[in-house]
């Protein structure tokens, strides 16, 4: 197929050299050690497809010899595929996307997003995860063979739905790879581990442990890249074998996540997405009004004991909320405010006291009826058991012998 093909507006091709950057990287190589305009740059083997702070152009890098792979993975078609002449048939596949800005100024929602559609995508057709550019086969150049399908772009939306996203959660560890940064074999048994950790319980309920081993193989074979990362060599396929079966084996039996994030409300899983939804906005929405009456009652205080005037204008200068937001929860506050005394308050309208007219001699009172155990000879009565460990025996009339003599 001809490079002229960029000219031709049905041609994919032509969606390409209309997101090329002015200037491009390019060589003979995977060096990119040239940058010429566009036009020129077509002509060398290889070009830069993205530019700096812009990708619009999803390339996956195909080592093995299936370059119609997405097929038998069930994902759309790419706009075009790049497939070398020799024997080993790699192939360079290329999916268009509506730009998703990439400098240190964007968003890193839309970012993640698009890298973990990508790494979904990579892992279903066995692809190079190492793979990052800057350049890639160039389409129509005479050394490959360009297969074209269509010129449409891609949302991230619409490819997402082909696979299943694998996003680490806020709350979720990881893998603690600083401390194990020394073997190649414990940074990949952990990588892996915690991959298996987030599929096991999807796979017992639609797969077998053949094939939940088979998808553990491909993603551990994909990571193992340590060459890149400044090591001599890669594990070899035995090593990566005999972790995947390790690993396998023990999530399948054993692993139930029980330490799992279910949200602070534990909603059951089993309930419509919608119903979810729904309870937990309303949760979000009572905890916001709670804030919003809190900080209106401290105002509220704050502006009574500085001796200020209370009203929907200076409580909402205070808590920088709107004048509509506070006439909400004022009058309520006010009707149920119930103002903490400081103790300063209290001391400071004290009158003194003559404790000694209202103390009620309670010692003395109970005299009159308690005597002490080794009582005078003349007296005498009866002392439980009880009140002998005490020291103390009470006097009932019924113990005093009327005979004083």
């Amino acid at each position: 197929m001809s490079i002229l093909r960029i000219y031709e507006p049905s041609s994919p091709l032509s969606l390409l050299f209309n997101t090329l950057p002015h200037a491009i990287y390019c060589s003979e190589d995977k060096t990119a050690r040239f940058k010429l305009l566009k036009k020129d740059a077509l002509r060398f083997p290889y070009i830069q497809v993205n530019s700096k702070n812009l990708k619009n152009w999803l390339v996956f890098d195909i080592d093995h010899n299936n370059p119609m792979i997405w097929e038998d993975v069930d994902l759309p078609p790419p706009n075009f595929m790049v497939v070398s002449k020799d024997k080993k048939n790699t192939s360079h596949l290329f999916y268009a996307i509506p730009g998703v800005a990439t400098s240190s100024k964007s968003r890193a929602a839309p970012i993640y997003y698009m890298k973990a559609v990508y790494e979904a995508m990579a892992l279903k057709m066995k692809a190079d995860l190492s793979y990052s550019g800057p350049v890639a086969k160039t389409p129509g150049h005479p050394w490959y063979r360009t297969v074209e399908f269509h010129n449409v772009m891609y949302d991230l939306g619409e490819l997402a739905e082909y696979v299943e996203l694998t996003t680490k959660p806020p709350w979720s560890k990881g893998p603690d790879l600083t401390s194990i940064s020394h073997s190649r074999n414990c940074t990949l048994f952990e990588i892996t581990r915690f991959f298996a950790y987030a599929k096991v319980t999807e796979a017992r309920k639609t797969s077998t442990l053949s094939n939940f081993e088979d998808m553990l193989l491909n993603y551990t074979t994909a990571r193992n890249r340590f060459r890149t990362d400044g090591w001599t060599d890669n594990l070899p396929q035995s090593e990566i074998k005999s972790i995947v079966k390790s690993i396998a084996r023990w999530s399948w039996d054993h692993y139930r996540g029980s330490s799992v994030h279910r949200g602070a409300m534990t909603i059951d899983s089993n309930l419509p997405l919608y119903t979810k939804q729904k309870m937990s906005a309303e949760r979000t929405a009572k905890i916001k009004r709670n804030k919003t009456e809190v900080s209106v009652r401290n105002t509220v205080l704050k502006l009574k004991d500085l001796g200020m005037n209370v009203n929907a204008s200076s409580v909402s200068r205070l808590t920088m909320l709107s004048r509509q937001t506070v006439g909400k929860y004022l009058e309520h506050v006010l009707k149920n405010l119930n103002p903490i005394i400081s103790l300063s308050n209290i001391l400071k309208n004290a009158q003194p006291v003559k404790l000694g007219l209202h103390q009620i001699d309670a010692l003395g009172h109970y005299k009159k009826k308690m005597l002490p155990v080794d009582l005078k000879v003349g007296r005498s009565f009866l002392v439980s058991t009880q009140e002998k460990e005490f020291g103390v025996g009470t006097l009932h009339e019924s113990n005093i012998d009327d005979d004083t003599s």
